[in-house]
């Protein structure tokens, strides 16, 4: 395979052009859901511009959001634009159905197809947002009221969280002190000219491009009728831009800017507590955006994909120790602008270690060959979960951020070339790109005053020290084996369900199902068997009735088998559930219910038990 080729685009499937006034537009048919379609109208606008080019000046901060909010208020032609909405069948939910970022901001409907003027309208609606959202004094002072109260409503210890995490990320760079709602003076005190201004300014159509997938006859309605009646207004000139791209700020642990400790105290306003519910650490590795264009870059996001999920597993299982260093941990993307990716390490308490163990002695094959199963999996089921929605988002993504869209066929099978070719040491080294002596941003939120910086500090100082000397023991992982039982289960029917159990027995038929679930089966460790099971899409379940007992469930073509020597497990849970049933005693007041009502007869207690 030619890692240097580029990974061919798959947009036959769309209508895609540019309309004379610079509106770009997306059009394609897709049926599901039924009878439903996904719009979006993707503005390339929000506080700032992908090269770090202000749009909001000083006087401006938070306009970018108050538009949007304008939007849903009135238009040119629609004064009360929520009921109309609602009058077309559109669930309408403001802050669902548009959002304002640091770089653009995007409104979305979805509507019903099956009367095609609804379409038409809905697309209307999109127009207007694009150039005759009605702004004047009255319907800003409206709107401040909402806007103050999402204020308020990110005040919350979580708010201020996500508030200063976004300051850290992004330091050094104009996206760290603007924020998209802006502040509380500015909220009071912008005027309706100024909001007019930004918007006449910026809502250019060269800017925008409308996005329409779902289920109708065809695309040439929209393309030929809708798209030119609805958006006529020539788009505006376009204003030069500052060719600077935003450096990424390189961060050293030990200087004071790199390394954050967040306490919130326990003040109330307004009946809410503003202070952290728990204690966490987050340790945050940035770095810059590449673009997915070709086969090599391809595999190496899949590379970074599981590695997360490897480093996922074996958090999962440090938390089921019996002394475990945490209580819960996990490791995300979060991308924060168009700039700047992180991958974030987010726990209740310090690991020490976790990753520097990767970098010393990697992950097992075992290990990998597990998350391969598990990535295989997800593409194969992937094809089969599609929709509108999906196919909206991924052109909007391709407008904004020149992402590439791809055939779903044509991803599963180059990630069923790639995915088993991928070694565990590829998957270890990406390790050695998360340090916490470069790009590192450590964030501490406790409720109470605790943790000093110089006790991080000298924490992180203490790991980096054992790695540095290979003072770190390897991970220890329990051997996994690929198949479940070794020899052909002996199946067969089992006539009569509850009825044919004993009186001393019938009591016993309802835990045994939790308890083997506890202690495992075939002598295997839930934790084992959880990994054996891994990536297979396979799923059981049981049935006890008077007279029959069943069991039912489904798989995918490819783990026939593996559901098969589940039904030997079944068989064996189905024993143990009817053994193990008597001992709730909170059954014990209904059961002599039913004594009253049915007499000292075992078998009409049953009923009771298992819930027939």
């Amino acid at each position: 395979m030619d890692f240097d080729a580029k990974m061919e685009e798959r947009l036959s499937a769309v209508e895609r052009g540019r309309l004379e006034n610079g509106l770009s537009y997306y059009v394609r048919c897709y049926s599901q859901p039924k009878l439903e379609a996904k719009l979006a109208l993707a503005v390339n606008v929000g506080i700032l511009i992908h090269d770090n080019s202000i749009l909001e000046e000083e006087n401006e901060l938070g306009v970018a959001h108050m538009v949007e909010h304008l939007a849903f208020g009135a238009t040119k032609k629609y004064h009360d634009v929520i009921k109309f909405l609602k009058g077309i069948g559109e669930n309408f939910h403001t802050c669902q159905d548009a959002s304002t970022t640091a770089e653009e901001t995007i409104y979305e409907l979805a509507v019903p197809t099956d009367k095609p003027e609804l379409l038409s309208q809905a697309i209307l609606v999109l127009a207007e947002f694009s150039s005759e959202i009605r702004i004047l004094a009255e319907d800003l002072e409206k709107e401040r009221g909402p806007i103050i109260q999402e204020y308020h409503d990110g005040r919350d210890a979580s708010g201020r969280i996500r508030d200063e995490n976004w300051h850290l990320m992004l330091e050094g760079s104009k996206y760290a002190d603007r924020s998209p709602i802006s502040t509380l003076k500015t909220i009071h005190g912008v005027s309706y000219e100024t909001v007019k201004k930004f918007y006449t300014k910026w809502y250019a159509l060269r800017h925008m491009a409308l996005i329409v997938v779902g289920d109708f006859p065809d695309t040439k309605v929209i393309k030929y009728k809708c798209l030119p009646t609805s958006f006529w207004r020539q788009g505006f000139k376009k204003r030069k831009r500052d060719s600077r791209r935003f450096p990424l700020r390189c961060c050293s642990f030990v200087a004071e800017s790199a390394i954050w400790r967040i306490w919130l105290n326990r003040t109330a306003i307004s009946g809410r507590s503003f202070a952290a519910e728990s204690s966490w650490v987050k340790i945050s590795f940035k770095s810059s955006v590449n673009e997915v264009n070709t086969i090599a870059s391809y595999r190496k996001s899949l590379v970074a994909i599981m590695f997360c999920l490897a480093m996922r597993r074996r958090f999962t299982k440090g938390s089921q120790k019996n002394d475990p260093p945490y209580h819960s941990c996990t490791l995300y993307p979060d991308d924060h602008c168009r700039a700047i990716k992180a991958l974030t390490m987010k726990a209740n308490c310090i690991e020490n270690g976790t990753i520097a163990r990767v970098r010393l002695h990697g992950f097992s094959k075992q290990e990998i060959s597990i998350q391969r199963r598990k990535m295989l999996s997800f593409a194969e089921s992937a094809r089969y979960e599609v929709t509108s929605s999906i196919i909206e988002k991924q052109y909007v993504q391709h407008f904004l951020c020149q992402e590439p869209v791809f055939n779903v066929e044509d991803k599963v099978d180059l990630r069923r070339t790639i995915i088993p070719d991928i070694s565990a040491s590829e998957v270890s080294g990406y390790s050695q790109g998360l340090s916490t002596t470069n790009n590192c941003v450590i964030m501490v939120v406790e409720p109470q005053d605790g943790t000093t910086m110089d006790d991080i500090k000298t924490t992180m100082l203490s790991v980096n020290s054992l790695e540095g000397v290979g003072n770190i023991s390897p991970w220890e992982d329990e051997d996994i084996r690929e198949e479940i039982v070794t020899s052909e289960p002996n199946l067969g029917n089992a006539f009569g369900g509850l009825s044919e159990v004993p009186e001393n027995d019938y009591m016993s038929c309802l835990y045994g199902e939790t308890i083997a679930k506890r202690i495992g089966l075939f002598g295997f460790k839930p934790s084992v068997l959880a990994d054996m099971l891994d990536g297979k899409d396979v799923r059981a379940d049981t049935g006890v009735g008077h007279y029959m007992r069943s069991f039912s469930g489904s798989c995918s073509s490819t783990h026939l088998k593996t559901a098969l020597q589940d039904v030997e497990v079944l068989m064996q849970l189905l024993e143990e559930k009817i053994e193990a049933e008597g001992r709730n005693p909170g059954r014990t007041f209904l059961k002599h219910v039913d004594e009253v009502k049915y007499g000292n007869c075992y078998f009409s207690r049953v009923s009771l038990i298992v819930g027939y």
